[in-house]
Formats: C-alpha cells, sequence, structure tokens
C-alpha cells in the first residue's frame, strides 16, 4: 500500500474519531487528495 494510502486511512480514522459521517469523510478527504483519493466504497468499508 503506498505512504498516500496510508496516510488516507489514518486521517479516515481521525475523522471517525471526530464524528464524521462516512459521506463526509470521503468529501474532505476528495478536497484534500484530488483525484489520488480512496474509492467511495472503501472509505464507506473502512469507516468504522
Amino acid at each position: 500500500m503506498p505512504d498516500e494510502k496510508i496516510e488516507q486511512r489514518i486521517n479516515l480514522k481521525f475523522l471517525v474519531k471526530l464524528g464524521k459521517s462516512a459521506t463526509e469523510s470521503f468529501n474532505l478527504l476528495t478536497e484534500v487528495y484530488g483525484d489520488s483519493v480512496l474509492s467511495r466504497p472503501r472509505v464507506f468499508e473502512w469507516h468504522k
């Protein structure tokens, strides 16, 4: 897994702890990472 994907997973865990929904988290990750963002299904799968 490339470093950027690991970074996104860490940021996703942080967003979950902040109480963000999966949709909000995906939108925020998209703003930051643009075209290299994790896929929407992957974000929803990892959002726990």
